[in-house]
Order: structure tokens, then C-alpha cells, then sequence
């Protein structure tokens, strides 16, 4: 198989697997925000964009976007996959929210659970934690303060994540080439890939949170 081929084959596993991937969330937590849809008026303070959700050991990127207001969260479906946007979306109080945090190799993330316990399950950064409980104030279910958030923050955090990524996706893919040709592309190939492929859209994600957040912060 010669490198072009296997570039072809690996390109068309990424594609097939995203797909299966945003299949598999929107039917699992799509009629979690269309069981009792609700709208909040007005602009949003701050708007977070192509959230990770989290149902038992799945968890999904990029599909649910959230509005930030005074008094809680708005979350729907993003536009390019709510085919049904005017319906699809729920508000969730402060109070309904309950908040858990851990380390991961990552960096630290927060669990925001949206309801009751049968209620969808968001994974966002640290980082973005600490922006809503500023927001939420007294109301943010956890006690302390929360540190303001730089630039810094967000983009340590992306790089954070691009140099795992790329590690993790590198060393799968030059393992895979290896075994599928021996006379494939070179080992470097396989980690600049993934290093290019992630690094745009990580860099694309970084310019759009930064811009928001800074928005936020000149309010």
C-alpha cells in the first residue's frame, strides 16, 4: 500500500468515525433538551461553543453550544446540527446545576450535570468553570472563589491539548502504517498528520474562545 493510499484510508476512518460519533450523541442527548424545550430571551453575556457532552463512558465533542446568562445556562444543539434549532434547547437555573471537578492528563475539567440525574452531563475546562461561577456568583453551587481568566489560561490549555492529542494520535498511526505497509510514508509522517489535522481546528477553537471571553471580560 503505498502512502498516499493509506493517507486516503486513514482520512476516510477519521471521517467515518466522526460521523458515527455525532450520530451517536445527538440520539442519546437531543431528547434530554427536547423533552421540555424552553428559550431565554435576550442576549447571552458570554456564549460557549462546541461542548463536550458526557453519558457513561461516552463522551462527545463539538455538538452543544451554551448561552451564559445572570441566572443559568441555555444550552441547545449547535446550528450546523440542530436541524430543529427553535426547539431543540433547554434553560437550567443555577441551582439546578450541580458541579464536580477532577484532574485528568489534560489539565483540570469540570463535570456540570444539567438537572435532575437523568439530566445531560457537560464537560468543559477549568478554566471555563471558574468564568460561569463568576458569573453565577453566590448562586454557583461550589463555595471559594474562582481566579479571573487570561489569555494565557485558554491558550496554555490549547496547546496543553494539541501536544497530548498529537503524542497519542502520532503513536497510533505510525504503529497502524507500520503493520498495514512496510513501505509506507515515514514515521514522522504519522505524527505530523494529526499534528497539522488537530492543530487547526484546536487553533481555530482558541481564536473563537479567546474572542468571546474577551468580549465577556470588557463588560
Amino acid at each position: 500500500m503505498s502512502g498516499t493510499e493509506v493517507f486516503m484510508f486513514i482520512i476516510c476512518c477519521l471521517v467515518i468515525g466522526e460521523i458515527c460519533l455525532v450520530s451517536i450523541a445527538i440520539l442519546t442527548d437531543r431528547p434530554r433538551l427536547t423533552k421540555t424545550p424552553q428559550d431565554h430571551p435576550g442576549e447571552p453575556l458570554l456564549r460557549l461553543r462546541r461542548l463536550r457532552s458526557k453519558d457513561g463512558f461516552t463522551g462527545i465533542t463539538g455538538i452543544f453550544t451554551a448561552g451564559v446568562y445572570s441566572d443559568g445556562l441555555y444550552v441547545s444543539v449547535e446550528p450546523l446540527f440542530g436541524l430543529f434549532q427553535s426547539s431543540c434547547g433547554i434553560f437550567v437555573p443555577w441551582e439546578d446545576l450541580y458541579v464536580s471537578r477532577k484532574w485528568t492528563i489534560f489539565g483540570q475539567s469540570a463535570k456540570l450535570r444539567l438537572g435532575n440525574p437523568e439530566g445531560m452531563t457537560l464537560v468543559v475546562p477549568g478554566y471555563v468553570a471558574n468564568t460561569l461561577a463568576n458569573v453565577a456568583k453566590h448562586h454557583w453551587p461550589e463555595a471559594g472563589t474562582f481566579p479571573a481568566v487570561p489569555l494565557w489560561t485558554i491558550a496554555r490549555q490549547f496547546l496543553t491539548d494539541w501536544a497530548i492529542i498529537t503524542t497519542l494520535a502520532g503513536a497510533f498511526f505510525s504503529i497502524f502504517i507500520h503493520l498495514i505497509s512496510s513501505n509506507g510514508p515515514p514515521i514522522w509522517f504519522a505524527f505530523v498528520l494529526p499534528g497539522l489535522f488537530f492543530g487547526i481546528i484546536l487553533l481555530i477553537g482558541f481564536i473563537r474562545d479567546a474572542g468571546a471571553f474577551r468580549k465577556h471580560q470588557l463588560r
